[in-house]
C-alpha cells in the first residue's frame, strides 16, 4: 500500500493542480507532502533501528571477542613462559640424571671387575692351601704311626711335591739339615697342617663375607641405577611432552594473534559504520523535523490560523500542529497512530475529542513509564543476582577442578568461543545485509519525496503568499539537503557494508585456522584422559547471564515521562481551546 502511495505522488500533485477550489489546492498539496514526510520518517526510523540493532548485537559481540582473545593470548604467553622454564629445568635435571646413571654403571662395572680379580686370587690361594694340606697329609701318611718309619722318604716326598708353598719348602729344608727324630718331624708336620687348615678356613670365610658384601653392593647399586633409569625415562617423556606443548602453544599463539588482528580491524570498521549511521540518522531526523515545522507553519499561514498566540509573559498555547509534531516521536506505532488521529480531530475543530484522545495517550505513556521503571529495577536485581551466582559457581568450579578436566574444559570453551565467533560472523553478515537493504529503501523514498516537493514548489510558484512561499522554499531547501545527505550516506554505507562483509569473512577464516590446533590439543587431552583411566563424564553448567540494560530501561522511563508531560500540556491546551 505504501509503495502504491509513493508512486502515486506525482499523480496526486497533478490532480490537485486541477482542483476546482483554488484556495484549497495549495493546502491539500502541502498536507499530502506532510503525510509523505511522516511516512518517510517512520520508514527511515525502522531502517535506522535495524542498523542500530546490528550495532548493538554484533559490535558488542566482536568487542567482547577482542577482549576475550587478548586475555587468552596473555594466558598463552604466560603458559609459554612457564612451560619453557619447566622444559629447561627438565633438560637440566635430565642431563644430571643421565650423568649419574653413567657414573653409577661405571662404578658398578669397576666394583665387579675388582671383585672378579679378588675372587680369582682367592681361588688360587685356596687351591694352594688345599694342595699343601694334601701334601702334608701324604707325608704324615708316609711317616705312619709306628716307630722306625723312614722319615727321609717322607721329607723327600714333601720336597718333590711342595711347588706351591714357600713355607713348606723352607720347613722341609730345615728338617733335612737337622737330625730330627720321626716323632718330632711328625709333630712339626701336624702343626703345619693345622696352620694351613686354619688359614684355609679364614680364607674361605673372608671370601664368603666379601662375596656377600659385593652382592649387597651390587643390589644397592642396581636399585639406584634402576631408579635413575626410571627417572630418566619419565623426565624424557615429560620433556618430549613439554616440547610438543610449547610447539602447540606457539601455533595457537600465532593463529590467535591472527584472529585478534582480524577482529580488531573488523571492530574498527564496524565502529566507524555504526557511528556514521547514528550521526546520519540524527541529521536526517533533524532535517525532517525542520521540514515538518516549516510545513506546519506554512499551512497555518495559508489557512489564516494563528498557531502561536503570544501574550506578555504567558506560555504559548499548543495547537493541532504541536500535537502532530509531538506524536511523531512516540515510541510505538499504535501511539503514533492515535496521536495522528487526535491531530486530525483537532484540525477539524473537535478540540475536546482531541483532548480526550491525547489524555488517553498520556495515561498509556504513564503506564509504560511505570512498567519501564519496574523493569529497570528488576533488571538491576537480576544483574546483581547473576553476578553473585557466577562468582559462586566460579569458586565451586575452582575447588573441584583437576588438571585434565580443567585443561579439557578450557579447550572446550576456547573451541566453542571460536566456533561462536565464526557463526556470529555469518549472522552478522545477514543482519548487515538486511539493514543495508532497509536503509536503501528508506533513502529511495526520501529521494522520491524530495523530487515531489520540488514538483509541488514549482507548481505553486507565484500562487502563494510571500510568507508561505518563503516557508515552502525552506522546506524545499531542507528537502534537497536531506536527499543529498541520505544519498551520500547510502553510498558510504554500501562501501562500508562491503568492507565489513570482507572483514567478517576474514575473521571466519582466521577462526577456522585457529580451530585446528585447538581441536588437536583437545584430542591429546582426551587420549591422556583415557590412558590415565580418569574418564570423567560431567556437564558444565553455564551460569545464566542477564542481557538486560538497566541504564537503558531507566532512560526509557525518563523519556516516556517527558513525553507524557508534554502531551498532558497539549491535552490541557486543547481542552481550554474547546471552552472558548
Amino acid at each position: 500500500m505504501r509503495l502504491h502511495l509513493l508512486f502515486a505522488m506525482p499523480a496526486a500533485v497533478a490532480g490537485l493542480a486541477t482542483h476546482s477550489d483554488a484556495a484549497a489546492k495549495p493546502a491539500e498539496m502541502l498536507t499530502v507532502i506532510q503525510k509523505r514526510l511522516e511516512q518517510d520518517a517512520e520508514k527511515d526510523s525502522g531502517a535506522s533501528e535495524k542498523m542500530a540493532c546490528f550495532c548493538q548485537t554484533y559490535l558488542q559481540q566482536k568487542e567482547s571477542a577482542v577482549t576475550q582473545l587478548q586475555e587468552e593470548l596473555d594466558g598463552v604467553s604466560h603458559d609459554l613462559e612457564a612451560q619453557t622454564a619447566e622444559n629447561a629445568r627438565l633438560h637440566y635435571e635430565l642431563d644430571d640424571h643421565r650423568k649419574e646413571l653413567e657414573e653409577g654403571k661405571a662404578d658398578l662395572a669397576s666394583a665387579t671387575a675388582i671383585r672378579e680379580r679378588h675372587a680369582a686370587q682367592v681361588s688360587e690361594d685356596e687351591k694352594a692351601h688345599v694342595e699343601n694340606i694334601g701334601q702334608l697329609d701324604g707325608a704324615l701318611t708316609a711317616l705312619g704311626s709306628a716307630p722306625g718309619s723312614d722319615s727321609g722318604l717322607a721329607l723327600a716326598q714333601l720336597r718333590g711335591g711342595s711347588r706351591h708353598s714357600e713355607v713348606v719348602r723352607r720347613a722341609v729344608a730345615g728338617l733335612s739339615t737337622k737330625k730330627t727324630s720321626p716323632d718330632e718331624i711328625r709333630g712339626i708336620l701336624k702343626q703345619m697342617r693345622a696352620n694351613f687348615h686354619e688359614n684355609l678356613q679364614d680364607l674361605r670365610h673372608e671370601e664368603a663375607t666379601s662375596a656377600a658384601q659385593h652382592d649387597d653392593l651390587v643390589h644397592a647399586k642396581a636399585a639406584e641405577i634402576d631408579a635413575l633409569q626410571h627417572r630418566v625415562e619419565r623426565k624424557t617423556q615429560l620433556a618430549a611432552a613439554g616440547g610438543v606443548d610449547v610447539a602447540r602453544k606457539h601455533e595457537q599463539q600465532d593463529k590467535s594473534a591472527d584472529l585478534l588482528q582480524s577482529n580488531q580491524r573488523l571492530v574498527s570498521a564496524m565502529q566507524g559504520a555504526c557511528q556514521q549511521s547514528e550521526d546520519s540518522a540524527q541529521a536526517r531526523k533533524d532535517l525532517r523535523q525542520t521540514q515538518l515545522v516549516d510545513l506546519a507553519a506554512a499551512l497555518a499561514d495559508l489557512s489564516g490560523t494563528q498557531l502561536l498566540a503570544v501574550t506578555g509573559g504567558r506560555r504559548a498555547h499548543a495547537g493541532p500542529e504541536d500535537l502532530c509534531l509531538a506524536g511523531i516521536s512516540l515510541p510505538t506505532k499504535e501511539l503514533r497512530e492515535a496521536a495522528h488521529s487526535a491531530c486530525e480531530q483537532a484540525r477539524s475543530g473537535r478540540s475536546q475529542d482531541a483532548a480526550d484522545a491525547v489524555q488517553d495517550i498520556v495515561d498509556q505513556l504513564k503506564t509504560a513509564q511505570a512498567n519501564a521503571t519496574a523493569s529497570a529495577e528488576q533488571c538491576s536485581h537480576e544483574l546483581r543476582a547473576s553476578k553473585d551466582a557466577a562468582q559462586e559457581a566460579a569458586q565451586v568450579d575452582q575447588v573441584h577442578a583437576n588438571v585434565i578436566s580443567s585443561d579439557k574444559q578450557t579447550l572446550e570453551e576456547q573451541i566453542k568461543g571460536v566456533e561462536d565467533q565464526a557463526a556470529g560472523s555469518e549472522k552478522a553478515k545477514t543482519a548487515l545485509a538486511e539493514a543495508k537493504q532497509a536503509m536503501h529503501g528508506a533513502v529511495s523514498d526520501t529521494a522520491m519525496t524530495a523530487n515531489s516537493i520540488a514538483d509541488v514548489t514549482m507548481h505553486l510558484q507565484g500562487r502563494l503568499p510571500a510568507n508561505v512561499a518563503g516557508k515552502l522554499a525552506a522546506v524545499k531547501e531542507n528537502s534537497n539537503k536531506l536527499k543529498a545527505s541520505a544519498l551520500d550516506f547510502d553510498t558510504s554505507l554500501s562501501k562500508q557494508v562491503d568492507s565489513i562483509t570482507s572483514l567478517l569473512d576474514a575473521s571466519s577464516r582466521s577462526a577456522a585456522r585457529l580451530l585446528i590446533p585447538l581441536r588437536l590439543h583437545r584430542a591429546d587431552v582426551e587420549e591422556e584422559e583415557v590412558d590415565l583411566h580418569e574418564k570423567q563424564h560431567h556437564s558444565t553448567a553455564l551460569a545464566s547471564r542477564v542481557h538486560c540494560d538497566a541504564a537503558g530501561l531507566s532512560g526509557k522511563a525518563q523519556q516516556l515521562g517527558a513525553q507524557a508531560e508534554k502531551l498532558g500540556t497539549i491535552a490541557a491546551d486543547l481542552a481550554y481551546a474547546a471552552l472558548r
